[in-house]
């Protein structure tokens, strides 16, 4: 009965009212991807969402053009020499300055040859570019070449532009049916064979990708940045940059300078990575120590302190008398949009339940802003934004039943909660041992994201993953659980999900996701879980009092903020909605010639 007299009530209020109120939550706003800064050995990672961290010793050194013969002028692809740390200035795109002392080779424009996904492509011939697969660094080569080892495709490495070769207008039907359609543009869309489209390419070189009702699930950019689309409006861009220094950094986007620049770094001979947050004009930072498992470089969240282990002992044990708890969500625009999804327990036993909802409704209330800043009139004109509603005759809305069908159940969110008290055990021996919990440096190390003590993960941001053949996204917020312990060769693992929203990826089915995107959602989740706890050490509003809450600084999780964070936010930004209006104008390009 509550939940029917909440719904009514939400749905006297138009769309095109609605306005973002601000729910102070402790939690971190949500942060990306999925994925290391650094490519260890240069792995190749299957999506460019995977930045490449710090190769360990043999690997691929990153953005280091050597090779140049003395008294010539080498540019590294994408940056210029004694530039503002940060900002990145594209290469000609088909040419090289490293060639012979004194002369520069000039390649074609547009001779781009590009290696399959997850190879390393070798040296290209003079004045030429070898692309290699998606997400990664570029080593220089000698004589007027360039090496890039699991570079974006068909990119001069980070920070470099695609040039688009020239294509002439025509069709090409496919066996089995479906064909390619070329503009007469300069756009090329795909078709399957029942005349859908489902890839396109600009004529700049800006990959998009469709899902089964024409909606753009994901755009690769001409400069190797990767924007991915939920279905309501969020967005996230994903992309490498490189500064001055030659250094390459990762940058992730939610929008309106909203998201986190990471940078690598090294402390006691093992990598770690430094994220520093945007938003609301603030800036904060978390620190990640990095390992490798399988030749691949993982981070993990590092505390920035511990409580003192008898806290995490009365978090993890049922409290004395259940509590009732007012959450205080009831005119938040978010709840009510997501109402239909999730609903909070009445009734605590313990911290582990509490902490789910918590961390589940800072998850959803992070996606709703997300969505609100990518589109703010998004609830009024699009009923895709609306998970639960649907159009009606007289041009209104109204609940929709069916698509509500998938809502979260207890059974699945008590599996939420069972991960966390397993969390809380590891912080309770963490905070008893800090040293140990850092871990020594060397040898492979299990990834949380597939440590077999933690199958369930929350979503943190919008994947597009594929299911079938066929492209469907994943939004924050949905749950899915690890199919495998082992990822495949497309550093993948099969995840069914449990949980989802309208039109996400179907409750039941079984994506493959990639191992650094489940990494990022439990570091997201993490971040969630340590700002619940410090919620609960306050107490108040029912709760009960928690014994011994001092912390003491862990000095793996200290780092400070990176200042140039919001110039590099803004200048992704400007890139995405450059790539995102010419794949609008592409979509309306007429396909007859």
């Amino acid at each position: 009965m509550h939940f029917t007299v909440r719904k009514l009530q939400y749905l006297r209020v138009p769309f095109a009212l609605l306005t973002l109120l601000t729910f102070e939550f402790a939690a971190v706003p949500q942060k990306q991807k999925s994925a290391p800064a650094a490519a260890p050995k240069a792995a190749p990672a299957p999506k460019p969402q995977a930045a490449a961290p710090k190769a360990p010793a043999g690997g691929a050194r990153p953005a280091n053009t050597a090779g140049a013969r003395p008294n010539t002028t080498a540019a590294r692809p994408g940056t210029t020499t004694g530039a503002k740390p940060g900002t990145a200035t594209a290469a000609r795109p088909g040419t090289t300055t490293a060639g012979k002392p004194g002369t520069t080779t000039a390649g074609k424009p547009g001779t781009t040859t590009a290696g399959k996904p997850g190879a390393t492509t070798t040296a290209g011939a003079k004045g030429t570019t070898a692309g290699g697969a998606k997400g990664g660094t570029t080593a220089g080569g000698a004589k007027g070449t360039t090496t890039t080892t699991a570079g974006a495709k068909g990119t001069a490495g980070a920070g470099g532009t695609k040039a688009a070769a020239a294509r002439t207008p025509g069709t090409v039907n496919k066996p089995g049916g479906g064909k390619t359609v070329t503009t007469k543009s300069g756009n090329t869309k795909e078709f399957n064979k029942s005349g859908k489209v489902t890839n396109m390419s600009t004529k700049s070189g800006h990959e998009a990708k469709f899902n089964s009702k024409g909606r753009v699930t994901s755009i690769h950019t001409a400069h190797g940045a990767t924007i991915t689309h939920g279905p309501r409006g969020e967005r996230r861009v994903v992309g490498e940059r490189t500064n001055a220094r030659g250094e390459h950094y990762r940058v992730v986007n939610y929008g309106r300078g909203r998201g986190y620049v990471a940078h690598g770094y090294m402390r006691g001979g093992r990598p770690y990575m430094r994220r520093t947050y945007v938003y609301g004009g603030r800036r904060y930072a978390y620190a990640y120590r990095g390992g490798y498992y399988r030749g691949v470089a993982y981070y993990g969240y590092a505390p920035p302190y511990y409580y003192h282990p008898a806290y995490y002992g009365w978090a993890y044990n049922p409290w004395p008398a259940p509590v009732a708890y007012g959450w205080g969500w009831g005119a938040a625009p978010w709840y009510g949009f997501y109402g239909g999804y999730f609903a909070p327990y009445p009734v605590y036993p313990y911290a582990s339940l509490w902490l789910a909802d918590y961390i589940i409704a800072a998850q959803l209330q992070a996606a709703y802003e997300a969505a609100a800043a990518a589109d703010a009139n998004a609830a009024a004109s699009n009923p895709d934004f609306a998970p639960f509603m649907k159009p009606t005759w007289g041009g209104g809305m109204e609940f929709d039943a069916d698509a509500a069908a998938a809502k979260m159940s207890p059974e699945i969110k008590q599996m939420v909660a069972d991960d966390i008290k397993g969390q809380i055990e590891e912080l309770k021996n963490a905070a008893a041992a800090p040293a140990a919990a850092g871990g020594a440096s060397g040898g492979d190390e299990v990834p949380a994201s597939l440590n077999p003590k933690h199958s369930v993960f929350i979503i943190s941001a919008p994947l597009d993953v594929t299911v079938n053949g066929e492209s469907c996204t994943l939004s924050a917020g949905d749950i899915v659980q690890r199919q495998e312990n082992e990822p495949g060769s497309d550093n993948a693992v099969a995840a069914k999900v449990l949980s989802s929203k309208g039109d996400d990826c179907a409750v039941g089915s079984v994506p493959r996701v990639l191992v650094s995107d489940l990494q990022d959602a439990h570091n997201d989740f993490r971040e969630k879980l340590d700002n619940g706890l410090d919620t609960l050490a306050k107490g108040g509003n029912g709760l009960p009092k928690a014994p011994d809450t001092t912390k003491a600084a862990n000095p793996d999780g200290q780092v400070q903020p990176d200042l140039n964070a919001d110039d590099d936010l803004k200048a992704q930004e400007t890139d995405a909605e450059g790539a995102e209006k010419e794949v609008a104008q592409a979509q309306s390009d007429p396909d007859s010639q």
